[in-house]
């Protein structure tokens, strides 16, 4: 679980959280994230509300993100910058997600082929969340679970669109 004790801070438990989603940042950027990257990391996550979901962000909130996105490209001890990072999509969003879940959806390989290439997929996920009709998922969830609806659909739609391993039992189908 990422660490809600520290909302505007990447910290090791939030580096743990996202390796238990199948993906490893590099060291050199575990190193700088923890160090704040330069003063840049909190900065922009203290613009960036913990309290609200996807299809209530505005675009200046969404500006915010992008530059947070964009720092993590930075992101490489002791020379940020010096070479690719090896901080791709998948980890980036996997990160950003983690910090806020409500706001920022994973974008992996799964999704980006259910979804199709997209140049702005938050774009994308807000307008699509827009109506309260597409946001009924919300009376599916079960109690006392504190899944945000962006996660649950993340999840959604990485399941539905996964390639199953050969040893994988099959999906239940619903009765």
């Amino acid at each position: 679980m990422a660490s809600a004790d520290h909302p505007n801070h990447i910290t090791a438990d939030d580096l743990l959280a996202v390796t238990m989603l199948g993906v490893t940042v590099p060291p050199e950027c575990a190193i700088w994230m923890l160090n704040d990257g330069s003063g840049g990391i909190t900065a922009l996550l203290e613009q960036l509300p913990s309290d609200i979901d996807i299809w209530e962000a505005d675009d200046h909130i969404f500006g915010v993100a992008e530059q947070l996105w964009h720092l993590l490209n930075q992101a490489d001890w002791p020379d940020p910058g010096s070479r690719a990072n090896g901080m791709g999509r998948t980890i980036k969003s996997k990160l950003l997600a983690a910090k806020r879940p409500r706001l920022l959806p994973v974008l992996d390989s799964v999704v980006c082929e259910a979804l199709g290439e997209r140049s702005d997929f938050w774009s994308a996920f807000r307008f699509a969340l827009r109506t309260p009709e597409s946001r009924l998922l919300t009376a599916v969830r079960a109690p006392g679970n504190d899944l945000s609806l962006l996660r649950a659909i993340d999840v959604v739609v990485w399941m539905a669109n996964r390639h199953p391993l050969p040893d994988d039992p099959p999906l239940p189908l619903p009765r």
